[in-house]
């Protein structure tokens, strides 16, 4: 399963009675109760940032956070 398939079942009516159904009402539970929260696919090619912070956080041995200055190698892929 590639990202641009869970987008398009995040978007779309789509519900299953197995894991990856659950986890996508659950997905669409949260983005609800956040407000207003829009899905968009966009390829890695051309959303670098995104990519940077994923691969940094897979990275990351436990839980991090900025406030107001992000870190250099976010900056470094902007």
């Amino acid at each position: 399963m590639d990202c641009l398939q869970v987008f398009r079942v995040l978007v779309e009516e789509f519900s299953g009675p197995n894991g990856f159904g659950l986890i996508i009402e659950e997905c669409r539970a949260l983005a609800m109760s956040l407000g207003e929260v829009q899905f968009s696919f966009v390829r890695r090619s051309a959303n670098f940032a995104a990519h940077s912070v994923v691969r940094a956080a897979s990275s990351m041995s436990g839980p991090h956070e900025w406030n107001f200055v992000p870190s250099l190698w976010l900056l470094n892929s902007l």
